[in-house]
């Protein structure tokens, strides 16, 4: 009675054996086991072991007379996270039930957390890797490159492999590499696109634009670095201001004409 009008579901079994089978088929769904030592066909101590090797943190509450403390050391190295002693004190064993639904609460609360957290970073990874932009993660203090995408991949000709612990001076012209930092620091700054050359798995130089980010995690201070190929844009700049050139350069021909 004192159970049932604490829990919405009590399942009860007659002896160990019994409560080990109920236990395996309902283990999902039962947040907590109350047993006694001593008992039929299975005592406590072994359903209890038994329990615990299917579900090393589902906690376990022991009943246990004056005479039984022998037992007691034996059930803390299987687990046994509280002892009740007979007669049952009711509120020693709502204290009992208070403490572990407080341990049960948190440790759902943290799971619902993580969980969160892995559907962000998920959600993080897909969009990372299937941007358009060439990504690159790097350890602000080390400028040590830890990710890159797929666009990043393709632009740089390297895989993940080849880039992860690749030092991020290496994509740049030499004259460039020896101040990166302060560089960097300036591009971060600013919050604006700059124009630069890249060097790709060939050593080949190419303008690419820039933008860099900084952001913080538990493992430290890192920085992503978005780049995009300006070839064709400097192409067509080219053409456009060639072409300028040349109309201007009819103009005043008609002009010097007439």
């Amino acid at each position: 009675i004192f159970l049932k009008r604490r829990f919405a579901d009590v399942i009860i079994a007659e002896d160990g054996a019994q409560g080990l089978a109920k236990f395996n088929e309902h283990a999902d769904s039962i947040a907590l086991v109350i047993t006694d030592i001593r008992m039929p066909r299975m005592d406590g101590l072994e359903m209890a072991q038994l329990i615990k090797q299917h579900s090393v943190d589902k906690p376990i509450i022991m009943t246990t007379a004056h005479e039984e403390t022998d037992y007691l050391l034996e059930a803390i190295n299987i687990g046994v996270e509280k002892f009740i002693v007979k007669p049952i004190d009711t509120k020693a064993l709502q204290r009992a039930l208070e403490t572990i639904g407080q341990r049960l609460q948190i440790e759902q609360q943290l799971q619902e957390a993580q969980n969160q957290l892995a559907d962000q970073e998920e959600k993080y990874r897909t969009l990372f890797w299937t941007s358009m932009d060439a990504l690159c993660v790097f350890d602000w203090q080390t400028l040590t490159i830890t990710d890159t995408n797929r666009a990043y991949q393709t632009l740089l000709g390297r895989n993940a492999r080849e880039s992860k612990g690749m030092s991020l001076a290496e994509l740049f012209d030499s004259t460039v590499a020896t101040d990166l930092a302060d560089i960097l620091q300036q591009l971060e700054a600013s919050n604006e696109v700059m124009l630069m050359s890249l060097k790709n798995s060939q050593g080949q130089l190419f303008p690419t634009e820039l933008v860099l980010g900084k952001f913080t995690t538990s493992q430290g201070l890192f920085g992503v670095l978005a780049a995009r190929d300006a070839s064709e844009r400097i192409k067509n700049q080219q053409e456009q201001e060639q072409l300028i050139e040349s109309l201007e350069t009819s103009i005043r021909a008609m002009q010097e004409v007439s």
